[in-house]
């Protein structure tokens, strides 16, 4: 558990840094996904 401690608080920098790239990444999956259906 201590290991995956600073590996959460990273991961949370990251997504307030990336947050608008993960959407984006996100809804252009979700896009894709309908657009194949």
């Amino acid at each position: 558990m201590t290991v995956l401690l600073p590996l959460l608080s990273t991961h949370r920098v990251v997504n307030r840094g990336m947050g608008s790239v993960y959407e984006g990444w996100a809804l252009a999956l979700e896009g894709t996904e309908t657009g194949a259906m």
